[in-house]
């Protein structure tokens, strides 16, 4: 980087580029969040559903 414009643009993309990271990790862990979330859900109404129902056997879902 032959210019001194070269080193403060440099410098400006290499803040930018750890904002964004910073932004990208945050949305990351808040999807993690909600994916862990959504499974516990998920798990919890699949065992409602056992202990209302009882357990279903794949061959008795099949039409006749």
């Amino acid at each position: 980087m032959p210019r001194p414009e070269s080193a403060e643009a440099a410098s400006s993309l290499a803040e930018a580029w750890h904002a964004e990271l910073a932004a990208w990790v945050k949305d990351m862990r808040s999807y993690g969040d909600k994916l862990h979330d959504s499974a516990d859900t998920y798990e919890a109404n699949e065992a409602a559903a056992e202990r209302a129902f009882g357990e279903v056997a794949v061959g008795d879902m099949r039409p006749t």
